[in-house]
């Protein structure tokens, strides 16, 4: 196997490292909420509870499904096994339950993969407690590892590691509220993760999430954000393009993973362009509308279509549709407003699906990226690898509409004991002189640790199957020979990680996730539909019925009919593979996007 260079501290360096001065609240918490400032969502997340302003907003710690963490003191302490030894390296881990090489096809195509990445990007981002080193430069442990390290260990016989004589993987811990002193808000005994992006589903990747941000991507002229190039992003200031070779990375709301990878980055541009699709037609129907009021009403439709896109296609190709509408989270097609705001919940992000049960998503990652044209012929591939952190190639050549095409032909892995290989051995995101890359899977492992997710065994229990105390106990959601697996890396069935074996359990029909997965995603889904005062088919979002509806015509396809350059045709379910009965490739012309008759505004003047 080749493993590719990384360099992962400049990973943790530039993709989610931030400082943060001492404080006494974690968050936002407004001192009231007036009536203009909550007309629209405010970009910070405040004021969506109006009982509790700070709640959802950036800084703010995850919230726990099972208020009692998996810490080893109760307090701060990582976990550790039954017995009070280490848990096994989360490196051992990956390498024995997903050393298979994917080799079955889920029933969704790559799309799925970028999409529930935007979402997930969307959702939370982990805040690190520094950036100093936690590994050697040559990948060994340091003679005193700083407190705020929390290091994989690379076992001496290692399958792929070994022959580069790596022992350490360097892994930053996650900022806390004890490291930030913010008990005055978040009074618990023990430690909470900080997220530092608001809680709620508000396309804040793309519009940013202060003023400071949002002002410097938009242009204060007709609603519109700051484009180039026919509809692509910014450049971002500071940004080094080297002469020799197309290089580029792009300014957003989102600035530490806009550029991670070609299917995210795409989502980006897209939901920029739907913004500016909305501005023209904005313009035209409103003309005595000004700049700001174009740009917020924009913003609140794009946030509208992007929930209501995310609950009715991304996540039902994720989960079973059915058992969202068990959970009343998906409603006949005609009931308006039927989203019940419920204040008394929490909207900050759920830590046993944003750092555990999402995180298994990983698995459905492609090594390489097929390109198509109008016909579906191929048009090459890209190795996904190649372009992290490099976009440029999107600009060249038709590539943009090549890899959405693809991404909508070609089939995801997937999740179970199989992870391609550049997940597990060869990610990179930065240059440096090594010969090796890194696994993603064992470093969500160690997040998981980090974060006190509690054992596969407790929140198995949690979703109303039996607690296990034996590996025989598991036969109810996976096969022997993944229980066996499990056996031959934990000590004890009670050791066994929620992140680990959810991903071992069988899928349910028509899902690509077993029981405890598809139970952590409904309860996080529903926290962010009910939780969310600005959901957008609630009371509370104050869209009109003909609005409503007009909404509910956007779907995935004709979103990207409408966004990309010039893609011509799609098939109407854009998450499902092409089937010439069940799902044929239909003229964008047959699937418009949305009318916005409904959202014309009669003059007073």
């Amino acid at each position: 196997m080749t493993l590719l260079a990384i360099n992962f501290s400049v990973y943790l360096l530039l993709i989610t490292t931030v400082k943060y001065h001492e404080a006494v609240v974690c968050g936002t918490h407004p001192d009231s909420c007036p009536p203009e400032k909550i007309k629209y969502r405010p970009l910070d997340g405040s004021c969506n509870n109006l009982k509790n302003p700070g709640m959802g907003t950036a800084n703010q710690p995850y919230a726990r499904w099972i208020e009692k963490p998996n810490y080893s003191d109760g307090i701060s302490e990582p976990p550790v096994a039954k017995s009070g030894k280490p848990l096994p390296s989360a490196r051992f881990v990956s390498e024995r339950t997903s050393r298979q090489i994917p080799t079955e096809r889920a029933n969704v195509v790559r799309l799925v993969g970028g999409y529930h990445q935007f979402i997930a990007h969307d959702h939370s981002l982990n805040v690190l407690r520094s950036k100093g080193a936690c590994c050697t430069p040559d990948m060994h442990p340091l003679a005193h590892t700083p407190a705020f390290c929390f290091n994989i260990d690379v076992p001496d016989n290692d399958p792929d590691y070994s022959q580069y004589n790596v022992s350490c993987m360097p892994i930053v811990k996650t900022t806390t509220t004890i490291d930030l002193g913010c008990t005055a808000t978040n009074p618990k005994p023990y430690a909470d993760q900080i997220s530092m992006v608001t809680g709620g589903l508000d396309l804040n990747i793309v519009y940013g999430d202060t003023e400071r941000e949002a002002n410097e991507l938009r242009t204060f002229s007709e609603g519109r954000l700051i484009t180039r190039n026919g509809g692509y992003l910014p450049i971002r200031p500071g940004c080094a393009i080297p002469s020799n070779t197309p290089h580029v990375c792009y300014k957003g709301g989102d600035f530490y993973r806009l550029n991670q990878n070609l299917d995210v980055t795409i989502k980006h541009i897209i939901w920029v362009r739907l913004h500016e699709w909305c501005c023209d037609r904005m313009v035209s129907i409103n003309p005595h509308w000004n700049d700001e009021k174009i740009y917020q009403e924009c913003r609140k439709l794009s946030i509208a279509i992007h929930q209501h896109l995310a609950f009715n296609e991304v996540f039902p190709a994720i989960i079973r549709r059915k058992a969202m509408k068990n959970r009343n989270l998906l409603y006949p097609y005609k009931l308006f407003n039927r989203s019940k705001y419920d204040p008394s919940c929490e909207l900050n992000p759920l830590t046993e699906f944003a750092n555990g049960a999402y995180r298994i998503l990983h698995a459905v990652i492609v090594a390489c990226l097929k390109m198509a044209n109008e016909k579906r012929e191929s048009m090459g591939d890209l190795k996904f690898i190649d372009h992290i952190n490099n976009p440029a190639v999107l600009e060249l050549n038709g590539t943009f509409d090549h890899l959405i095409r693809g991404g909508t032909c070609q089939r995801a892995n997937k999740v179970g004991s199989s992870f391609d290989p550049v997940v597990t051995t060869s990610i990179r995101f930065g240059i440096s002189p090594f010969k090796f890359g890194v696994d993603l899977h064992a470093t969500d492992i160690q997040r998981s640790r980090d974060h006190a997710i509690p054992t596969y065994s407790t929140i198995r229990a949690k979703c109303g199957l039996k607690k296990a105390t034996s590996f025989d106990d598991f036969l109810d959601v996976m096969t022997q020979e993944r229980a066996d697996l499990l056996a031959s890396v934990y000590e004890d069935a009670q050791d066994v990680e929620f992140i680990v074996a959810a991903a071992l359990e069988t899928p349910k029909p028509h899902s690509l996730l077993g029981h405890t997965a598809e139970c952590v995603f409904l309860e996080a889904l529903e926290r962010m539909q009910k939780c969310d005062r600005y959901w957008w088919d609630n009371n509370q979002n104050h869209f009109t019925d003909p609005q409503l509806e007009s909404i509910r015509s956007m779907t995935v396809a004709s979103l990207l009919c409408l966004t990309g350059d010039n893609i011509k045709n799609m098939q109407r379910h854009a998450m499902k593979p092409i089937h010439p009965i069940n799902n044929p490739i239909v003229s964008c012309a047959d699937q418009p996007p949305m009318s916005m008759e409904a959202f014309r505004e009669i003059s007073s003047l």
